[in-house]
């Protein structure tokens, strides 16, 4: 049988993997430190996951950013340390999924993380290899709808399909013309997807059966 699809886009948080709980224990600590009020739990973080990091922090800490003009990058650099040293959670399945997957499909990220976000993931799970290319807010500075045009483009991509977990991500998809899986076990909801799966293990079995 002839494939729908000859190359898959991910999405990196609530597709891939979960790190809003060590994101969450990060800036609470932060916050502490620096006296400000705030705390926050690995579903506040989830409740803004896919969006770029200064939305989040703007959308969970207004009055906190008032307080302090430079909250953003004390925040990130003490999440950065912290998913250095923890590490997020990958679902379950991914790990052996995406090395299942890349046997029969050129596999990408695209995400609205910073870049040493994404480099911590590759370099903790070992996952680099298996992923043709990838693009990120950190790198490009554009929304997901260009950065997944782009990477069509540079890869003369055929028939991509975007999978991510977020309406944003479903927008994405249709920004660049191109059908949306959606990754229902992740942190949202979608419309109208053209498929979607409750586990990573039940896309994988999907794709390679």
């Amino acid at each position: 049988m002839q494939k729908k699809y000859e190359s898959l886009i991910f999405d990196l948080d609530g597709t891939l993997w979960d790190a809003c709980p060590i994101t969450a224990e990060a800036w609470n600590g932060k916050l502490h430190e620096l006296g400000l009020e705030g705390e926050l739990t690995g579903d506040d973080i989830r409740s803004v996951a896919g969006l770029p990091q200064q939305v989040c922090i703007q959308t969970l800490l207004p009055e906190q950013m008032k307080q302090n003009p430079d909250l953003i990058a004390e925040l990130t650099l003490s999440e950065q340390a912290a998913i250095k040293e923890k590490g997020g959670e990958l679902f379950e399945g991914v790990a052996e999924g995406i090395k299942d997957l890349s046997k029969e499909y050129n596999l990408f990220i695209v995400s609205n993380c910073l870049e040493w976000y994404l480099k911590l993931f590759f370099e903790r799970f070992k996952l680099k290899e298996y992923f043709t290319d990838w693009d990120c807010v950190g790198i490009s500075g554009l929304p997901k709808s260009e950065m997944i045009k782009n990477l069509i483009e540079m890869h003369q991509l055929k028939s991509p399909v975007y999978t991510g977990d977020t309406l944003g991500d479903e927008e994405a998809s249709q920004g660049a013309g191109i059908d949306f899986i959606h990754a229902e076990y992740g942190f949202g909801r979608a419309k109208n997807p053209q498929e979607s799966f409750n586990s990573f293990i039940e896309l994988a079995e999907f794709f390679t059966k």
